[in-house]
C-alpha cells in the first residue's frame, strides 16, 4: 500500500505519514488526539514539541497544523490505515479537518480500509472518477479495481501519465487510431486483468513485456 500511494504521489514527493486508526492509542476515538499528533508529526524538532502548548479548540488546532506545514514548505501526505474501525461521527471530524485545512502546499490525505467493519463508501457517496465537475478538496472513492474497461483504458492512453506519451512523444494518432488501439488492449487481455492490460499495450509498442516487467514493479 505505502509503495502505491509513493508511486501515486511521487511527482509531489511529499512527505508521507501513516496513522494507524485500530490501533490503542486512538481507540477512545478522541479525535482530538489524532489532530495532536498529525501537528507533532508535522513539527518535526523535538524542541518545539516540548515547549508547544496546543489549545483546547480543535479547529484552532487545525489553523496551526495549517500554519505548520505552510511554513515547512513541504508536501505532505497523511496516510490514515483501517478508517472503517471508526464511527461515522470520528470521520465527519476527519472530514471537517480535511475542509478547514488552508495551505499554498500540496496536501493529500487517503483514507484506506480493510475489513469494511463500517461502510463509509455508502454513506459518503465519494465520486468514483474525476470529471469536469469534480472539486479538488473533494475526496475520491479510489477503490482498487480487479479489472479495466475500455472507459479506463481510454482516460489513460489520453492522460499525460500514459508511460507512451510520455516516452514515445513522436507517436501521434487520430482519434480512430487511438481507438482501434484501445479496442486491441482490451481484446487481448480478454478479461481486462491488469497485467494482462500492460503486456498488451507493451504489444502493440513492439516492446517486450517480461524485460520491463520489474520497472513497473520496482519504479522510484
Amino acid at each position: 500500500m505505502v509503495w502505491l500511494v509513493k508511486r501515486l504521489l511521487k511527482p509531489y514527493e511529499p512527505i508521507l505519514i501513516l496513522f494507524e486508526l485500530d490501533t490503542w492509542k486512538y481507540r477512545s476515538n478522541e479525535f482530538k488526539e489524532l489532530l495532536v499528533d498529525i501537528y507533532e508529526h508535522i513539527i518535526v524538532k523535538k524542541e518545539v514539541k516540548k515547549c508547544a502548548k496546543l489549545p483546547e479548540d480543535t479547529n484552532e488546532i487545525v489553523k496551526l497544523i495549517s500554519k505548520a506545514i505552510q511554513q515547512d514548505e513541504r508536501n505532505i501526505a497523511l496516510l490514515f490505515l483501517n478508517v472503517d474501525s471508526k464511527p461515522k461521527e470520528y470521520l465527519d471530524k476527519l472530514k471537517s479537518f480535511w475542509d478547514g485545512l488552508k495551505t499554498h502546499s500540496y496536501v493529500f490525505m487517503l483514507w484506506v480500509d480493510y475489513e469494511d467493519n463500517n461502510d463509509w463508501r455508502s454513506v459518503y457517496n465519494f465520486p468514483k472518477k474525476v470529471n469536469d465537475s469534480w472539486d479538488s478538496n473533494t475526496l475520491l472513492d479510489l477503490d482498487i479495481q480487479d479489472t479495466f474497461d475500455i472507459e479506463d483504458i481510454k482516460f489513460w492512453v489520453k492522460s499525460d501519465y500514459c508511460y507512451f506519451n510520455q516516452n514515445f512523444p513522436d507517436l501521434i494518432y487520430s482519434e480512430t487510431a487511438i481507438e482501434n488501439i484501445i479496442n486491441i488492449i482490451l481484446d487481448d487481455s480478454q478479461t481486462g486483468e491488469p497485467e494482462a492490460i500492460l503486456r498488451a499495450i507493451y504489444q502493440q509498442y513492439q516492446l517486450d513485456w517480461e524485460s520491463n516487467r520489474k520497472k513497473w514493479q520496482n519504479f522510484q
